[in-house]
């Protein structure tokens, strides 16, 4: 019997702390059933997404958010 692989899937939230937080508990229901949940997220996000064990990808940016941008 062969095993198939865990499927990657890809969360790219809004950038905003509150929709990041609702994409974490997502990715890990996703986590516990076998997937393997990625961020692609905003620069200003970094280590947000590492910090509970996943891996991200940011989008390269010429501009910080502001602080408008993180609280929405």
């Amino acid at each position: 019997m062969t095993r198939k692989a865990s499927p990657t899937i890809a969360l790219f939230p809004e950038a905003s702390f509150g929709a990041a937080l609702n994409c974490v508990g997502i990715a890990q229901a996703l986590r516990a059933k076998g997937a393997r949940p990625v961020f692609i997220c905003h620069a200003g996000f970094s280590g947000v997404f590492a910090d509970y064990g996943f891996q991200e990808y940011q989008l390269p940016t010429d501009e910080p958010l502001s602080d408008s941008e993180r609280q929405s």
